[in-house]
C-alpha cells in the first residue's frame, strides 16, 4: 500500500479534490475509485490505468462514458504517490501547460519537504 499525498497550494487549497470535487458524483466515484487502486497497486499499475509522460510525471487515466479525466502524480521517497492536479483531457496527447503546471507544482512540493 502506498500513501497518497494531493499537492496544496499555498493558500492550503488543494487542486486534485478542488477538481474532484467540481465533477459530477458519478464521475466522483470512479475518479475515487481509480486513486484507490493507485494507492493499493502503486508502481505495479500499468496501462491503460497509469501511463508514463516525461521527467519522472506519470498520468493516472480514468475513463468515463465518454470523457477522460487524467490526474498527473510522481513517486517521492519509496511510498508516497504525489498528485500534483487533475483535469479533463480534450486533446490526443497531454497539453504541453499540464506537464509544465505539474513540474512547477513538484518542484514546490519537494521545496517545502527539505
Amino acid at each position: 500500500m502506498w500513501d497518497l499525498d494531493f499537492f496544496e497550494k499555498d493558500s492550503k487549497r488543494c487542486p486534485t479534490l478542488e477538481f474532484v470535487e467540481q465533477q459530477p458524483p458519478d464521475d466522483q466515484v470512479r475518479i475515487k475509485r481509480s486513486l484507490t487502486l493507485l494507492a493499493e497497486l502503486g508502481n505495479n499499475l500499468r496501462r491503460p490505468d497509469v501511463d508514463y509522460l516525461e521527467d519522472g510525471l506519470y498520468e493516472l487515466r480514468v475513463r468515463v462514458v465518454k470523457k477522460q479525466y487524467r490526474f498527473i502524480f510522481f513517486y517521492h521517497n519509496q511510498r508516497i504517490i504525489v498528485v500534483t492536479h487533475g483535469f479533463l483531457k480534450k486533446t490526443s496527447a497531454v497539453p504541453r501547460a499540464q506537464i509544465k503546471l505539474a513540474q512547477t507544482y513538484r518542484r514546490i512540493y519537494l521545496e517545502r519537504m527539505r
